[in-house]
């Protein structure tokens, strides 16, 4: 038994809709659910707070559109990354993907993933 690949989380770069196909035993015609993520709108925010540590950015950000913790997210973007190009171009992701804007990481969008965030930023050493 192979498993031949995993998608974990959706890119918001990626379509927007998850589609699953079902078919019963009677071999008729296969139904196709369309859902629609709660995927952020990485044109659509607004950065509540925003701080540097350490040289990694932290930023909270707001995505209205976005229906999972009111919208809320935390990222941590690497050191050698200037998160001023994303403020140009008015434009922030928060998914991970291979492109060089995405966020090294992020946290539950409370005060305490807020707190964890600050933490790695000051701990994290790379070996």
């Amino acid at each position: 038994m192979g498993i031949s690949s995993f998608h974990f989380s959706a890119d918001s770069r990626d379509d927007d809709k998850v589609i699953k196909h079902f078919q019963d035993d009677s071999n008729s015609t296969p139904i196709e659910y369309v859902n629609k993520l709660p995927n952020p709108n990485p044109k659509n925010f607004e950065i509540i707070n925003i701080i540097t540590v350490n040289g990694y950015t932290i930023m909270l950000i707001n995505y209205p559109d976005c229906t999972n913790y009111e919208g809320n997210k935390i990222l941590v973007y690497d050191k050698d990354f200037d998160v001023r190009i994303l403020l140009a171009i008015k434009k922030i992701d928060p998914h991970f993907y291979s492109a060089g804007d995405s966020p090294i990481a992020r946290f539950e969008p409370t005060e305490r993933g807020w707190n964890m965030a600050v933490s790695f930023a000051e701990h994290y050493k790379e070996e």
